[in-house]
């Protein structure tokens, strides 16, 4: 009876000792997701909202005009699990780790569309984080959504992810 307790409670240790091995690296992946989702929720979005309140209703025409006085540090424009290294703000849309979608009818735009989101697919994995104007960004697995939300409005340009198989 003993033999088969400690056949039993070792079978036991091992599978938890494996599924922590498989929930470690999950558990990781969110926290970097979550780290790479705070500017887009709160740094970026109050920005675009203080500029456009200083600008008649009117969204940035790209980050550069966000970098010279409503969202400074360079470090925001980069996601944590990318490795990118910051530039010169004064150039941030060309090295910065998000892509950034000028909607020129200001605060008129319908309020799903994204306006900011991940230039690639590979920094958590084959999905990407996506801000719409107002309401919580979100994880868009291997960009469907974004993809089916272009193929929904032909008559915007909408860029997508560069890895985008």
């Amino acid at each position: 009876m003993k033999r088969k307790l400690l056949i039993l409670s070792s079978i036991i240790a091992a599978v938890v000792v494996a599924a922590g091995f498989v929930l470690i690296p999950v558990a990781r992946e969110r926290a970097r997701r979550s780290r790479c989702m705070a500017p887009l929720e709160c740094c970026f979005r109050k920005a675009m909202l203080m500029y456009a309140m200083d600008h008649q209703g009117a969204f940035p025409p790209n980050f550069a005009a966000l970098a010279d006085s409503y969202a400074a540090n360079a470090i925001l424009y980069i996601c944590p699990s990318s490795g990118t290294q910051p530039g010169a703000l004064a150039n941030v849309d060309e090295w910065m780790d998000y892509i950034y979608i000028h909607w020129p009818d200001g605060e008129n735009t319908p309020t799903n569309y994204p306006w900011v989101y991940e230039r690639r697919l590979s920094h958590h994995g084959g999905g990407i984080q996506i801000a719409p104007i107002q309401g919580p960004a979100f994880w868009d697995e291997g960009a469907q959504w974004l993809q089916k939300f272009a193929r929904e409005h032909p008559e915007l340009i909408i860029p997508m992810p560069e890895d985008l198989p």
